[in-house]
């Protein structure tokens, strides 16, 4: 179990896998994903770990709850979401004698959807067939009004690109040019 380090009295303890070998000790959550790492214990204080144990570093406090052998690290078990299920040809039995099956029913991490452009689609849903008209948020004839760039004559995908009148009332005029 390992929890952020901090000197609350109840503190939040997560499920974490703690890797020592002969002068290191490397964190890892049940995702397999690495959270620390240590070379800064010696080799008698590591071998001397027990049930029980407590260590800290990398911002993290360990407390070691059971030792597990070499071949279920290194297959990969521990980091796979188990149920307990009814007997099935796909499961594997535990010492035991509990059928331990893996879960299946995770939602994928990332969304594989294509993008659709919002500007095509309408209110309701569907898809525009007509092209939209294009026109400036602020009327560049309008008194006062400043316009950064004109399109050039003819060209209709192009918009003139007005400041906002409330915006460009409050420019000094070397702002303006």
């Amino acid at each position: 179990m390992w929890c952020k380090a901090s000197n609350k009295k109840h503190k939040t303890y997560n499920d974490g896998v703690l890797k020592v070998t002969a002068g290191s000790c490397l964190l890892k959550d049940m995702d397999g994903k690495d959270l620390g790492k240590s070379t800064s214990y010696s080799k008698k204080v590591l071998s001397e770990l027990c049930e029980g144990s407590t260590l800290s570093f990398s911002q993290k406090e360990m407390e070691l709850v059971k030792r597990l052998d070499e071949e279920s690290y290194t297959s990969g078990r521990i980091f796979l979401p188990v149920s307990v299920a009814p007997p099935s040809s796909s499961s594997t039995s535990s010492s035991s004698g509990t059928l331990i099956t893996p879960v299946q029913d995770k939602k994928p991490k990332y969304n594989n959807k294509k993008f659709k452009s919002h500007a095509a689609i309408t209110g309701d849903g569907e898809v525009r067939e007509e092209p939209r008209t294009i026109f400036p948020r602020h009327d560049p004839s309008a008194p006062g009004a400043l316009v950064l760039s004109r399109p050039p004559k003819g060209n209709n995908k192009m918009v003139a690109v007005v400041l906002d009148p409330h915006l460009a009332s409050s420019l000094r005029p070397h702002q303006r040019a």
